[in-house]
């Protein structure tokens, strides 16, 4: 699986793109998990303090290209092969 971090998320994870070994398919929510305890970096959206009910990264995340809210969000497949792209999501008030 090739992994692509984007702006200030590559500068958190210290890496652009990586290629993760993935033998079998997975789903979105154990990916993330997977990740923050690879890079200590929260990207689940879910804190110690709240349940454990998945309420989407506060980032986008792209599989093969497609945004996951528009798939099955945290249920979402990825698999061996798939390109995920994480953007963070910028905002001012």
């Amino acid at each position: 699986m090739e992994l692509e971090f984007v702006g200030s998320l590559q500068r958190m994870t210290a890496e652009r793109q990586v290629a993760l070994p993935l033998e079998a398919e997975t789903i979105l929510s154990e990916l993330l998990a997977t990740l923050e305890r690879i890079y200590g970096v929260g990207l689940s959206g879910a804190s110690s303090a709240q349940s454990d009910r998945f309420r989407g990264p506060p980032c986008l995340v792209l599989v093969n290209g497609r945004e996951v809210s528009a798939l099955n969000g945290a249920q979402t497949h990825v698999k061996p092969g798939d390109k995920v792209v994480f953007i963070p999501v910028s905002h001012g008030g």
